[in-house]
């Protein structure tokens, strides 16, 4: 099938400004014919596109592949004049030798396949001229000749291609980079993967641009920047400039770090619902590209006009659909608001499914949601907004990815970078941490792992004491008999459960918080009841081991809706014989060998927090393509009483971009929050 006609179509409708891709799932979704084809696999599509992409040169695709710009005619031509150089074949070495190490244009323009792609074009030497200034990597016009550029001044090329204008504002990379950095310097390290070049080095980079006009180096030799900001009285912006602070401005008031941005609430209700410009160039990224630069407020406000999420009321910005639904602080409780954070004789708890990064990240996963959407950075910085606006003193997190080596510098190692951030914000440096048991030395070596975390304020608890559970060995040793069910649920069955034993600091108040993320074999009910009756079990024998009465707390990710067996089991106090029989015959079935006395029974007497307040649990706490429902609980035993918990968006909310994550909800779960009180 040639794709190409289609998907030249739809990528011509959905680009509005040069330098933009498309995501390839985006340009899927916009053709029947390619859906038929290609269903959701944009690496088929890719493979096809790429497989015609080196007869026709229609395309060119991001460092992801997943996603698509077309190549404009001159782009193509000035890569048909690198490919020839780069191949450097005989003929074209005899012409060097002969010119003194140039290259004629009228040669250049009439090998084979600048012939066929130039057949059309009356002045083909200009056009080419034209195109290698513009475009090429190997070659700068010399009079009615090509000089092939020495490899400094292909790197130097590359690294000024990277900082003009028209790219540097649109890359949200070097961006981000940049914005790390007090004076705006970037790691050359950084921009080796864009620099095509062999045996590259930071010291190689560092030498070649040391006579740029645009780019300068710090005195390690070790970091580069953009030498001048911009500087313009003119109320026209340069177009890239003028797009790069719509975007910011657009993606800002659009996604959820202004939802949960307080301090900007709080500007808005001091202007009557508006903002003024000069907050608003504030941001971190637009002070980036702003800061320095001489620019006049009309020419900001020029740029600002017709934007998506914003509109002008003269020096002021309005955010244009204020749907706060997006943003739950509504209390099923109309005595409190969880828009207010409070920290007294009561607390908050908060369970979190973030979503690790490598899970999101994979080629298979979520091709739904957009590159930015699934870009841990963004992600990241929207989990801590949340956090910081609701302010739990006790906060669990599910899927916290970490590494084997704690490491601040490792991006794999999200668990350090978290703890850090909640450090500034109030949370102790001693919380609590879980990673799923790995099942050998290999995958102990294939990088991040994930796990289990409680993390509470300073200012209300104090940590007592810790335990781990470990599912996998609990369980395996409960079926000594049988070598071939402790294989697989060591290999399998991975999960564990994290307990921190808390004390209030107003009250005195003992209190067992534990935090889990049951296996996701839905097929398998009876793993994940297994699964619950060690947790329930071993926060009762913790419990219990506490001198004095403690409140009891179990929350997170149970991977069940509210009609599965668990539910029911921390529910009510007995399942049915019936259920216990079915549990009993789909575990035979797959060959799997129960523990003998396996009661399925827990004898902690917890509720749930959302289903004692609101009369119900959430429509769903998890939203994906094919799935919405509620897998997220908060339990708590006697000595608690809940005053409150935490609205959750719809379900259609939830649902607007196929499911999450999205620009709002950097997760494919939403937080639960609930206040408590002790009895």
């Amino acid at each position: 099938m040639d794709v190409a006609p289609s998907v030249t179509k739809i990528v011509k409708e959905l680009t509005d400004e040069e330098n933009e891709f498309i995501p390839l799932d985006v340009v899927i979704d916009r053709s029947k014919l390619l859906e038929e084809n290609f269903g959701e696999d944009a690496e088929k599509l890719l493979d096809s596109l790429k497989e015609q992409n080196e007869h026709k040169r229609m395309f060119t695709f991001d460092e992801t592949n997943l996603e698509v710009k077309l190549l404009s005619f001159e782009e193509n031509v000035a890569r048909q004049v690198d490919e020839f150089i780069e191949e450097m074949p005989e003929k074209l070495k005899n012409v060097m030798d002969k010119c003194d190490g140039m290259i004629p244009i009228d040669f250049i323009a009439k090998f084979s396949k600048m012939n066929t792609l130039l057949a059309k074009v009356e002045d083909r030497e200009k056009l080419v001229s034209d195109c290698v200034k513009e475009y090429s990597r190997f070659a700068e016009l010399d009079d009615k000749n090509l000089r092939v550029l020495t490899k400094e001044e292909r790197i130097r090329k590359q690294v000024e291609e990277i900082f003009k204008d028209a790219n540097y504002f649109y890359d949200e990379e070097i961006l981000e980079l940049s914005s790390q950095h007090e004076e705006r310097y970037i790691p050359i390290e950084e921009l080796l993967p864009n620099i095509k070049e062999e045996e590259l080095t930071v010291e190689t980079v560092a030498s070649s641009v040391k006579d740029s006009e645009l780019v300068e180096c710090d005195s390690t030799n070790t970091m580069i920047r953009k030498k001048t900001p911009l500087k313009t009285k003119s109320e026209k912006l340069p177009k890239p400039l003028e797009h790069r602070i719509k975007k910011i401005v657009d993606s800002y008031f659009g996604e959820g770090l202004y939802l949960y941005d307080r301090n900007m609430h709080n500007i808005e209700q001091k202007n009557n619902g508006k903002i003024p410009l000069k907050e608003v160039v504030e941001l971190p990224r637009l002070k980036l590209i702003l800061e320095g630069a001489d620019i006049s407020e009309e020419a900001i406000l020029k740029a600002l006009e017709d934007c998506d999420n914003v509109e002008l009321e003269g020096e002021f910005l309005k955010q244009k659909h204020h749907d706060y639904s997006l943003r739950s602080t509504k209390s099923i409780n109309a005595d409190f608001s969880f828009d207010t954070p409070t920290h007294d004789d009561s607390f908050t708890v908060m369970t979190y499914n973030i979503l690790a990064d490598f899970l999101c990240s994979s080629e298979t996963g979520y091709v739904y949601a957009s590159k930015r959407s699934k870009k841990w950075e963004n992600r990241q910085r929207a989990v801590i907004a949340q956090i910081k606006y609701y302010e739990p003193d006790i906060l669990c997190l599910q899927e916290l990815q970490g590494t084997l080596n704690e490491n601040e510098d490792d991006p794999d190692d999200h668990r350090t970078h978290i703890a850090k951030e909640l450090a500034q914000i109030g949370y102790s440096e001693s919380f609590v941490y879980c990673r799923k048991m790995l099942h050998d030395v290999q995958e102990q070596k294939r990088g991040p792992d994930i796990g289990n975390a409680i993390f509470f304020r300073e200012e209300s608890f104090e940590l007592v004491q810790k335990k781990e559970i470990l599912f996998a060995q609990e369980l395996s040793a409960k079926c000594a008999n049988d070598e071939k069910t402790q294989k697989q649920i060591e290999k399998k069955y991975p999960q564990v459960a994290i307990i921190a034993h808390l004390r209030h600091k107003k009250t005195k108040h003992d209190l067992v918080i534990c935090t889990t993320h049951l296996s996701a074999n839905f097929r398998s009910a009876y793993i994940q009841l297994l699964q619950l009756q060690i947790c329930v079990d071993g926060l009762k024998e913790f419990v219990e081991s506490i001198t004095g009465k403690a409140a009891v707390l179990l929350c997170g990710d149970f991977n069940a809706t509210p009609d599965h067996p668990s539910y029911e089991m921390m529910s009510l106090p007995n399942l049915s014989k019936e259920k216990i029989e079915l549990l009993q015959k789909a575990a035979e079935k797959d060959k799997f060998f129960l523990p003998e006395n396996t009661s399925f029974k827990s004898e902690l007497h917890m509720k749930s927090a959302y289903k004692e307040v609101a009369g119900q649990e959430p429509t769903a706490s998890h939203v994906v393509s094919d799935f919405y429902g509620t897998l997220d609980y908060v339990w708590y035993g006697e000595s608690l009483k809940p005053i409150a918990v935490l609205e959750t968006p719809t379900t259609e909310v939830m649902k607007r971009n196929k499911g999450m994550p999205d620009p709002v909800f950097p997760s494919d779960h939403v937080p639960l929050l609930a206040h408590f009180e002790f009895n």
